[in-house]
């Protein structure tokens, strides 16, 4: 959005930036799989300028993972912060999810896919934290399927 100030931002992730597939789906306890935690990432934002003004943390994530083509990016998360004062610091968390990973695939399943992730915050990109997600694949939901055999025309 429109700023009559400068931000400044990084990211702090943590400091493993790699992941097996099948162990985040086995840690998972939620009836949905998409909805499991993944990591939360902290964005310190620094208000560089003289006016106090509002910033929206805007995560999105960009990478080779799955079939392609590949999204350039997409946007998985984002955090509004209120007010932050001139040359004041105020931190937004990002809450990603393995569903927020995930992309459909040719049958419409959302799929967790090994890869090389980036989570890009802002636009233009000001901060990143990559990662990689190894393993094998891992089905997070079921597209239902829409039979015809046996049906008549």
């Amino acid at each position: 959005g429109l700023h009559y100030t400068k931000f400044a931002q990084s990211v702090m992730g943590p400091s493993t930036s790699s992941f097996d597939v099948q162990a985040l789906v086995r840690d998972c306890h939620e009836t949905y799989k998409d909805l499991c935690a993944f990591q939360s990432l902290a964005v310190p934002v620094h208000n560089a300028g003289k006016v106090t003004s509002d910033y929206v943390a805007l995560g999105f994530l960009a990478g080779d993972f799955g079939p392609a083509p590949h999204p350039l990016k997409q946007l998985v998360a984002y955090e509004r912060l209120f007010a932050v004062a001139a040359d004041a610091t105020a931190t937004a968390h990002l809450n990603l999810t393995l569903g927020s990973l995930a992309r459909r695939d040719a049958h419409g399943h959302l799929v967790l896919y090994p890869g090389s992730y980036s989570l890009l915050v802002d636009v233009p990109t000001q901060a990143s934290w990559n990662f990689t997600l190894t393993g094998e694949a891992a089905t997070l939901e079921e597209w239902p399927q829409y039979r015809t055999e046996g049906r008549g025309a």
